[in-house]
């Protein structure tokens, strides 16, 4: 009869190879490997259900059980072992993550309608964390995720009508008259809130509902992401500006681990309910298209290129010229860096920010810095 340490040395090995097999777009593979190292994990914290005495191996081994009963999609499973894990004497940096853990299992209630019917062109986003309450929010947390969400239904309508990427200016006067997005108050799920997408004045074709499309085809390019798949996201969005772009605004979107802990999708489609969740390391794994350019122009050993960040305030953005896709941020020291900005990202993604104090990941060479992703400093 194996113990409880090869119990968990085999469960991590399942768990590994669902990572693998996830990262590689094959699903249900890796939810039956996650199933595995579960079933075997649950085994091995169950020998110290009653041995309080024997913190943190208790404690850990039932936050490692309940994680990976969230990967298997089974959150009642995941919610007892959290409990059986803060019913003991848990550090309290154990007790903590035990307590994330609690906040994702209801966050995923949180994700139901909760007896309000989503029509098949609406969309609902909910939020958790310490700037939420219960159908209330503290709005800077919230407003610019909203906002950036809507510029995601808008450029991804855009991509579905094969227009060229937008560079610079406001939303086709089409779209927003085909695809007019709407709002609803919020409702006390955490904190929730529908997006309508209307309907076009003219279908292209008999039978299909392009609002529904545009729905279908963001949350499917979030789960992408969410499972690592870039070659599929490559598949699904073959441009490279339209991809760099929603890459990096969905960056934005995703928690920051405290004002805002969770953010979730839920939306009604072809009869189903359908839910995506972003999770704070959203994107991270995939390489940023504006990296990917660096890469292919300059040589591995090349001493005079290298990744670099800057903190400072945002104070200055240009995009009046062709060319000159520039901003300015002047550093704590008074230090102002001028960095170039792709063009898919500098009018959705950077020019929010103006006069913010922002974080820069970019790629230096020579006298150039060329940005790679933004976010605010504030989080």
């Amino acid at each position: 009869m194996l113990n409880a340490t090869e119990l968990h040395n085999q469960a991590m090995n399942f768990a590994e190879e669902a990572e693998f097999e996830r990262a590689a777009g094959n699903r249900e593979q890796a939810k039956e490997l996650y199933a595995k190292a579960f079933e075997l994990e649950k085994r091995a914290a169950k020998e110290f259900e009653s041995r309080y005495d024997m913190e943190p191996t208790r404690s850990v081994l039932f936050r490692s059980a309940a994680s990976l009963a969230m990967e298997c999609g089974d959150v009642r499973l995941a919610e007892k072992m959290i409990a059986q894990g803060l019913a003991g004497e848990p550090p309290e940096e154990i007790a903590n993550e035990l307590r994330d853990l609690l906040e994702q299992v209801y966050f995923q209630r949180h994700l139901d309608v909760r007896g309000i019917n989503l029509e098949p062109n609406e969309l609902q986003i909910s939020l958790t964390g310490n700037e939420i309450g219960f159908g209330i929010a503290k709005s800077d947390a919230v407003t610019k995720r909203i906002q950036d969400i809507e510029r995601l239904l808008y450029r991804t309508a855009e991509r579905k009508e094969e227009r060229p990427f937008r560079e610079h200016g406001p939303t086709p006067r089409e779209i927003t008259d085909n695809f007019s997005i709407y709002l609803s108050i919020p409702r006390a799920a955490s904190y929730a809130v529908s997006f309508r997408v209307g309907q076009l004045k003219q279908k292209k074709l008999p039978g299909m509902d392009p609002s529904k499309e545009i729905i279908a085809e963001l949350l499917d390019c979030i789960n992408l992401i969410e499972s690592k798949s870039e070659a599929e996201l490559k598949l699904r969005i073959p441009d490279e500006k339209y991809r760099n772009h929603f890459l990096q605004l969905l960056k934005q979107i995703k928690p920051d681990g405290n004002r805002i802990k969770t953010v979730g999708f839920t939306a009604s489609l072809g009869g189903r309910e359908k839910r995506v969740l972003v999770t704070s390391d959203t994107g991270d794994s995939l390489s940023p298209e504006a990296k990917n350019r660096n890469a292919k122009q300059i040589p591995s050993d090349n001493n005079l290129s290298q990744n670099i960040e800057i903190q400072g305030l945002l104070r200055y953005a240009d995009s009046t010229r062709q060319s000159s896709n520039k901003i300015r941020v002047i550093d704590k020291n008074g230090f102002t860096h001028k960095i170039e900005v792709p063009v898919e990202l500098m009018d959705d993604v950077v020019r929010p920010h103006w006069d913010a104090e922002v974080k820069i990941t970019g790629v230096h060479k020579k006298s150039t810095i060329t940005l790679v992703s933004i976010e605010s400093a504030v989080r």
